[in-house]
């Protein structure tokens, strides 16, 4: 794991002072120089021409062992990049990063690769689908979009050109009242889950959670305590997710505890006691945090049993922030620092939501327009519109015919299940994931091809599990398992 300084050359007079540091990450499987040099021209655009372009840019790659999957290492990506972080600090000799404001570009790949009929990371993976995101696509398969032949590469100048526009306008868009240093500070992140990457809006709720949940650096600050209640499917787990991870460096520690059974809740604070290295019980966990000199955060998720005591839960001191999620209104009465109800999305956030996880163009008016009855059809709720986009991206339907599909499904339901009080946001969340289910039933007719059947009967096995127990390392486990398997060689398998 290197920093390498590309310009100024160490040991030369530096011709300016710099004032922004670039630094070139390579990928899996990728190399510090390689990666962006071009094989035909040798030109190697980080050290022959940025420096040029740039003026006052310190230029470095960071190296460090790519091959994370199969390769003789226990490091993950977390490990390099807590590694990159602290080379940047000694380079800097300094621990103040601002982080207000931050600006984004992003490139991403529209050609296929070598032997392979799609993109490497498809589009939806590539982007982080932020609205002040700028995105460009380039004319480029995955490993040549960051090779450029000469100066003059198209590609190239679109590059400088928004780095040259991001300096330009950095003593505005980052005032010195609006940025506060952070010291990397991140121990423990425990989250079930990622942020789903096609996350959308919210910008009001996520304002109030930053005013009120990040950590203060008064000593006599009490424990935070903040509530997001709603319907199911609003979005208020992925808030809370969006949150920790956004933020997490501001905190020594992030925990997620799974709250919707006293039992749930007692493994949860179980495991992460483990983690922390204290006796396995929920008082020794919350004793740890209460005495913990750094600050915390504690997610207490699916809190909607009314007869389970939430407060039992929640540490003392005056260190940590606690936000607990909820279709419970009555969790309101907990809240030190305020509470807020996550109702259905705006159309706009929705319909944006609907194209983004249906990997279409999220600005084109027309697209837009097909897709307002459909998020008007699920009442822009944010997990049916989330399950219709899988539907649209997998060409399970199309945005034309979606609401004529849905309607047909939702009939059959009501049809079949009777009409609770306060319940009726669930059948566009069961009807939305019915026309999937349907799908695939459709396709395990195909005699020659087990796949659909295959992933029929594995969804048929996870109904019997808790969400928490459907892990990553589970796959990982069986894939590992296959490949090892003399008598059927991993090629055979169409589970995984």
């Amino acid at each position: 794991m290197v920093l390498k300084i590309l310009y100024p050359e160490p040991g030369r007079a530096q011709p300016d002072i710099p004032i922004v540091d670039i630094i070139a990450v390579h990928g899996l499987n990728g190399d510090p120089t390689n990666t962006w040099k071009h094989s035909e021209s040798n030109h190697f655009w980080l050290q022959d021409s940025l420096p040029l372009d740039v003026k006052g840019a310190r230029v470095m790659t960071y190296g460090y062992n790519a091959d994370v999957v199969f390769g003789n290492t226990t490091a993950d990506v977390w490990d390099h990049a807590k590694s990159l972080l602290s080379s940047l600090i000694d380079e800097r000799e300094t621990e103040d990063f601002a982080a207000s404001n931050m600006e984004i570009m992003t490139f991403y790949e529209t050609k296929p690769m070598g032997i392979f009929s799609g993109l490497i990371v498809e589009k939806h993976s590539a982007l982080f689908a932020l609205s002040h995101e700028d995105t460009q696509p380039v004319d480029a398969n995955h490993r040549d979009m960051c090779k450029f032949a000469t100066r003059n590469d198209e590609t190239y100048k679109k590059l400088v050109k928004r780095v040259n526009r991001m300096l330009k306008g950095k003593d505005k868009s980052m005032p010195a009242s609006a940025s506060s240093p952070l010291k990397p500070r991140n121990t423990h992140f425990e989250l079930p889950f990622d942020v789903s990457p096609y996350f959308t809006g919210g910008n009001d709720v996520r304002h109030k959670l930053r005013e009120s949940c990040l950590p203060l650096e008064d000593p006599t600050a009490r424990i935070s305590q903040r509530r997001l209640y709603g319907l199911g499917g609003s979005g208020k787990t992925q808030m809370a997710l969006k949150f920790a991870s956004n933020h997490r460096e501001r905190f020594w520690g992030i925990f997620f505890i799974d709250t919707s059974s006293a039992d749930m809740a007692e493994q949860g604070f179980s495991k992460m006691a483990r983690t922390c290295r204290v006796r396995e019980s929920m008082e020794d966990f919350k004793r740890c945090l209460t005495n913990s000199v750094e600050p915390w955060l504690l997610i207490l998720d699916n809190a909607d049993d009314p007869s389970l005591d939430i407060g039992r839960f929640f540490p003392v001191g005056n260190r940590g922030t606690i936000i607990v999620t909820s279709r419970n209104p009555d969790c309101r009465c907990h809240a030190t620092v305020g509470s807020r109800e996550l109702r259905e999305m705006e159309d706009d956030e929705a319909i944006t939501l609907l194209l983004r996880s249906g990997d279409l163009l999220s600005e084109d008016e027309d697209l837009r327009c097909l897709a307002l009855p459909i998020v008007k059809t699920l009442g822009c709720l944010a997990l049916a519109v989330n399950h219709a986009g899988a539907s649209i991206r997998q060409r399970i339907c199309s945005l034309e015919d979606y609401v004529e599909i849905y309607t047909h499904h939702r009939k059959k339901l009501l049809s079949s299940r009777p009409i609770q009080a306060g319940s009726v946001y669930k059948y566009a969340v069961y009807t939305t994931w019915e026309i999937s289910v349907d799908s695939i039933k459709e396709l395990a007719k195909d005699t020659t091809d087990h796949t659909a059947a295959n992933a029929l009967e594995l969804l048929t096995l996870f109904g019997f599990f808790h969400f928490d127990d459907i892990t990553e390392h589970m796959f990982k486990s069986a894939w590992g398992n296959f490949s090892r398997t003399k008598k059927f060689p991993w090629w055979a398998s169409n589970l995984l």
